[in-house]
């Protein structure tokens, strides 16, 4: 089954968790002002992601390692490939609740 919101296909909630961590730890600024769009692709096991900050910058992730990704890092995913939707820290801790719920 594939999706254009894999997001709500997860069902491990350790996916969420990697997500929210790298938020903290993108070396981004404060999470607060740290956002996340999930890729689009997929059948929602590990979403690929990009973290933003609040300067602009942008680094992208892999989904299953929560590494930064490999081809250019620094780059938005294209654009019908990732998420219009932007999710904040208190976004995605309710995604992982959700998920749990799913359990």
């Amino acid at each position: 089954m594939s999706s254009n919101r894999p997001w709500e296909l997860v069902t491990d909630p350790s996916y969420f968790r990697g997500l929210m961590g790298t938020m903290v730890t993108a070396g981004l600024g404060p999470k607060e002002d740290v956002w996340v769009r999930i890729g689009k692709m997929g059948e929602g096991k590990r979403p690929n992601y990009q973290v933003h900050g609040p300067d602009g910058r942008i680094i992208r992730f892999n989904g299953a390692s929560h590494s930064v990704f490999h081809e250019k890092p620094y780059e938005s995913f294209e654009p019908e490939n990732i998420s219009d939707e932007i999710f904040a820290y208190p976004d995605v801790v309710k995604l992982l609740a959700r998920c749990l719920q799913k359990l």
